[in-house]
């Protein structure tokens, strides 16, 4: 779904199917830079994953992009997940690296993410998205 009114968002929703796990996914992805009118490359952007899944439960990542530098933070719901997904960091940092981005900061927490999940749903869907 592309956000015609402002044209600087834009909103995928995928249903996750794997073997043995199930859920789905809502991705925001924002131009930080957008103006109407202006071309040109886009050197920041901002993306926001909102996964509700079977095995894990419900995670969101909130992830910069400013040129080749790329900030990281993610909520999860319980102490478990938080410790799985800091296990997959150092791939991360090596994957990023080998298209020549830099992971300046990759942090991840748990605790309740529901609320701030729904929260920031409706802040990209009906807000200005700036959180």
């Amino acid at each position: 779904m592309h956000f015609q009114e402002t044209e600087g968002k834009l909103l995928i929703q995928v249903p996750l199917i794997l073997p043995g796990l199930a859920g789905k996914a809502d991705i925001f992805v924002r131009d930080e830079d957008w103006r109407p009118g202006r071309g040109g490359r886009k050197e920041s952007f901002r993306v926001v994953f909102a996964l509700e899944m079977d095995a894990l439960g419900d995670v969101m990542a909130h992830a910069h992009f400013h040129g080749k530098a790329v900030n990281c933070r993610i909520r999860c719901e319980n102490e478990a997940a938080a410790a799985f997904l800091t296990g997959l960091f150092p791939g991360l940092e090596e994957q990023l690296r080998q298209i020549g981005c830099t992971a300046v900061d990759l942090s991840v927490s748990a605790g309740n993410v529901r609320e701030e999940m729904d929260e920031c749903l409706r802040e990209e869907l009906y807000g200005d998205g700036r959180r």
